[in-house]
């Protein structure tokens, strides 16, 4: 292998997110087919930051449908679709939003061995590991929804759980010797 030089990586990206699958639909009719496209880094954050609402608290929650009719407006490459689309896209057969949804993930690179890329990402990278638990167990929110936290309330918590984890890894040791 070798490291990719800037105009490769640039060329190599667009073709990647330039590809389509076509997928048979039945449910729709026996010769129905789509043309799904993966989404781009832009597109998929896009999409993430359109699904995000406030509660009467201010506090930022996901929406699930919304990210569901977006995620498949975007993954749609043939026929083209839009907002407008919004409505009926709601009543297709799950079977359909699950094989568009896992199309456009493949073609995006979001596989299991991916996934299991960023377990082996996590594992290295202890702190990153910990930002992300800590937000997901005691904020319930990810990095990316904390604006509302100011960054000394954030490094106070980390600073916190980095105690815990100390207090926990001791009193292990203490238990283990005696």
């Amino acid at each position: 292998m070798a490291v990719l030089t800037r105009e490769d990586f640039r060329t190599r990206g667009e073709q990647a997110i330039a590809r389509t699958e076509t997928i048979a639909v039945p449910e729709l009719g026996e010769d129905a087919e789509l043309v799904i496209k993966g989404y781009g880094a832009a597109e998929s954050a896009s999409i993430q930051q359109a699904c995000i609402e406030y509660d009467e608290e201010g506090k930022p929650h996901h929406d699930a449908k919304q990210d569901m009719l977006l995620s498949v407006i975007a993954a749609v490459h043939e026929p083209q679709l839009t907002l407008e689309d919004a409505a009926w896209i709601a009543t297709l057969p799950c079977g359909v939003v699950d094989r568009i949804l896992a199309t456009a993930g493949k073609l995006s690179g979001r596989t299991q061995s991916s996934f299991d890329a960023f377990k082996v990402y996590l594992r290295q990278n202890p702190y990153m590991r910990r930002l992300y638990s800590a937000c997901a167990r005691y904020l319930k929110r990810l990095p990316s929804e904390l604006g509302d936290i100011t960054e000394a309330e954030f490094n106070l918590l980390m600073a916190a759980l980095e105690l815990d984890a100390e207090d926990d890894r001791a009193a292990l040791e203490d238990a283990s010797e005696g």
